[in-house]
């Protein structure tokens, strides 16, 4: 899913989890291009290292592996904080990189975990500003917090 597994923490394992990302990345590719038609534009705006915002649209609950798969650095990504919450779900997402936010509210331990991500970490981060999926496939009211980030 665009996941980059945090390989730094598994060392002789470090490997075998690279390679298991690099067959996840081209499957998920793969699906993506064959059954959505998918295309991505604008890659070579993302820089190779150093700290990165992407921000975008969601509209589907596919869109952290669509957004992620062609990324081929290690991210971040922010979800919503009742998902960590199902037996298995959160561990594997907090496995591939993601992180809770409560947007409902200005969540500022999500906002302080950003910081981080970008100025200590250098890493890159995706983050969905509408806060949410937009059912109808338009763009949602954006919350302020991936500006303030920025």
């Amino acid at each position: 899913m665009g996941v980059q597994f945090p390989t730094e923490r598994f060392g002789p394992f470090a490997f075998l989890l690279n390679f298991l990302e690099e067959v996840l990345r081209f499957w998920l590719w793969a699906y993506f291009k064959l059954f959505h038609a998918m295309r991505w534009r604008g890659l070579h705006n993302i820089p190779r290292d150093g700290p990165c915002i992407v921000a975008a649209n969601h509209t589907s609950f596919y869109d952290p592996a669509a957004v992620g798969t062609p990324i081929r650095r290690r991210m971040r990504f922010m979800a919503y904080f009742k998902f960590f919450e199902f037996p298995g779900i959160g561990q594997l997402m907090r496995f591939a990189g993601a992180f809770p936010v409560d947007t409902a509210r200005a969540d500022r331990g999500a906002y302080e975990r950003s910081l981080r991500v970008l100025r200590d970490d250098r890493d890159l981060i995706i983050i969905f500003p509408e806060g949410g999926r937009s059912r109808s496939g338009a763009v949602n009211p954006l919350k302020p917090g991936a500006a303030r980030l920025a």
